[in-house]
């Protein structure tokens, strides 16, 4: 007689990214996935256009709002300056996360906890998962202190995951690997690359843009490079197609510049298909996605972000993509690129799965 294997039970999974910019929750897409295909409950958390765009791409799970770090980025104050004077409100911030899963957790029951780049999205008693591709900051004059502050926060956590590969040459470079010396009293797990296009296969299409700027990221700073390539395209005559969401158009765009808002993967992905070079901040999800897009960029770092800096020298040096400072761009600088960025596959399943087994062997 056979008998049937028993169902693994169905587990509650809150899955919460940061809400800077668009890229950590992009980032987490091939992660709700893995678990809703696993018949598992999924709820969101998060706030600001993080949560709203997850909730228009899971139209059917439930989203709770966790509250923000109420950093405002500044166009007069460099990202590191601005991220020291903010400390306090940080600290605030993961209080206040901490005290709301807390609460959502007595609400639902959490089996697994995933936070990216959250600090108090843990709860006692649940396995909770921190997800950085930072493991060491770049931070002027700082970063020694600030990975021990960073240690002890992310060993509040069961486990860390990384978003980057496990092999020698790193997609974020120094970023996502620990130095001589340091350690993590956690387990540590590199997932590969995560981007919400792991599964596109490409249409051929007619190429109507020679470039396509794809722009995200926080206020003041993703209005002003649309502005600038705006201004810098009109005086021209090649197209160009730019992919972003609430911007306030106050001026007369020509018609060889087309402005694509609010799109979903379908239209992103057609616009992608039918443009040749792509024109971007240098944010780590979008050098992932890059993996999977396979097409050629150039980078524009936002102004004061040293991570973003570091990323796109990192991306020259390999031969991947070029780049310049936002107030050194002009049309000529486009007209030298990289050769692509490699492909390879990623083991977020396979981790995934180990992670639970390993649960599951200790509970037992």
């Amino acid at each position: 007689m056979i008998t049937e294997r028993p169902k693994r039970p169905i587990k509650k999974v809150l899955i919460c990214p940061l809400d800077w910019g668009l890229g950590h929750a992009t980032r987490v897409i091939p992660i709700v996935e893995h678990y809703l295909e696993k018949g598992d409950q999924v709820i969101l958390g998060g706030n600001g256009s993080s949560i709203q765009f997850l909730q228009k791409r899971f139209p059917n799970l439930t989203c709770e709002f966790v509250p923000g770090y109420g950093v405002v980025y500044s166009k007069r104050i460099g990202f590191a300056v601005k991220m020291l004077l903010s400390l306090p409100t940080i600290y605030s911030g993961i209080k206040k996360e901490e005290k709301q899963v807390a609460w959502l957790h007595e609400q639902y029951g959490f089996d697994l906890i995933i936070s990216d780049n959250r600090f108090g999205v843990h709860a006692s008693g649940v396995q909770s998962l921190f997800m950085t591709h930072q493991l060491n900051i770049k931070f002027p004059y700082f970063e020694s202190i600030i990975f021990k502050v960073q240690r002890q926060l992310i060993e509040q956590f069961d486990a860390c995951l990384v978003p980057d590969f496990s092999s020698k040459e790193k997609l974020a470079g120094s970023l996502s690997e620990l130095k001589v010396g340091q350690e993590l009293n956690v387990p540590l797990y590199y997932l590969g690359a995560l981007s919400r296009f792991y599964r596109t296969e490409f249409k051929k299409r007619t190429i109507k843009y020679p470039f396509v700027a794809v722009i995200s990221g926080p206020e003041p700073h993703k209005s002003a490079l649309t502005n600038l390539l705006i201004s810098s395209f009109s005086s021209g005559a090649d197209k160009l197609a730019i992919i972003t969401y609430d911007f306030d158009v106050k001026r007369i765009i020509p018609d060889h510049i087309k402005l694509f808002q609010d799109c979903n993967d379908e239209q992103f992905l057609t616009i992608i298909s039918e443009s040749e070079t792509m024109i971007s901040r240098s944010g780590y999800s979008t050098l992932m996605d890059m993996i999977f897009l396979n097409k050629k960029v150039f980078f524009i770092p936002t102004p004061g972000q040293t991570e973003q800096l570091y990323l796109a020298k990192y991306a020259a040096t390999k031969g991947w993509a070029n780049w310049c400072l936002q107030e050194d761009f002009s049309l000529s600088k486009i007209k030298s690129i990289g050769e692509g960025f490699p492909t390879a596959p990623s083991t977020m399943s396979e981790v995934l799965e180990k992670i639970e087994k390993q649960r599951m062997g200790a509970q037992s």
